[in-house]
This record gives structure tokens, C-alpha cells and sequence, in this order.
């Protein structure tokens, strides 16, 4: 998944404990997998037809077991949820130091509002096979 949505390593990615922000993660849409392009009556059935078209992929995806928020009417907006719902940050393996760098004053508000702060993982690259093993992060001086 990293390689496919997270800048080939580079991006960051967040977990979250969904009980704790109840109203938007249950915004979710359960992504169905397909051969064939869902068939949508715009007319009769215009927003199960949005949802039906955002929330199929090709079956060769499937073993990405997705899941997406659908949030009507929020196009070019920020995204918020529940601060305290946020539970781990894990580091992409070719994260650049820039991004390592604005993550740091965003941890350091987080923690002088007094919010919990997350667990901190790094991805690095397994030694000897083709997967990722997740290092925590001793303390939150990332750069």
C-alpha cells in the first residue's frame, strides 16, 4: 500500500481509534471490488450512483481491502476528525526530511493543548525480504 498512496514510501500514515470519533468514521464506504464498471441510472439514482462509482475498483485491488469516507458537499475542504481519535503516526521508510520537518510543530501543538499523543513508528525495510518492519520511535524529535 505504501508504494500505491503514500509517494512510494515517502508519505506518512495515520490510525485511528474510530470508537472515538463515531460520527465521521462512520462515513465509511466499504469499497467492493469488480471486473466490471458499475452500472449507475444518473437520473433516478444520482447519489447511489456516486457512491456506487467511488466505491468500486477493479478486483486485481482487492487485496488492498479499502475503505473510504464519502463526506457530501466537502470537495477542497479539510478533512478533521476527534484529535484524541488519532492513535499512531508511522513514518514512511523514504519519508524526506521536509516532511519530518512540518510533522514536528504539529506534534508539539498537539502536546502543549494537551491532547494524548501517538504512538510514532518508522517503516524501514526488512533486511533480507520484500516487506517492512514498523520501529518505534523513541521520542518525537523527528528531524
Amino acid at each position: 500500500m505504501w508504494s500505491h498512496y503514500a509517494s512510494n514510501h515517502g508519505g506518512n500514515c495515520l490510525q485511528f481509534e474510530t470508537a472515538r470519533d463515531v460520527l465521521t468514521f462512520t462515513q465509511i464506504i466499504k469499497i467492493e471490488y469488480s471486473d466490471d464498471y458499475p452500472v449507475v441510472n444518473w437520473i433516478k439514482d444520482f447519489y447511489d450512483g456516486v457512491e456506487r462509482i467511488i466505491g468500486t475498483k477493479y478486483r486485481t485491488w482487492s487485496y488492498e481491502r479499502e475503505t473510504r469516507i464519502l463526506i457530501w458537499n466537502a470537495a477542497h475542504t479539510y478533512f478533521s476528525w476527534r484529535p484524541d481519535a488519532l492513535q499512531v503516526i508511522i513514518i514512511g521508510c523514504r519519508t524526506k526530511d521536509n516532511t519530518l520537518q512540518k510533522l514536528q510543530p504539529l506534534l508539539a501543538e498537539r502536546e502543549s493543548a494537551g491532547l494524548p499523543m501517538p504512538m510514532l513508528y518508522r517503516a524501514v525495510q526488512h533486511e533480507s525480504t520484500y516487506r517492512l518492519v514498523l520501529r518505534t520511535e523513541k521520542n518525537y524529535h523527528l528531524a
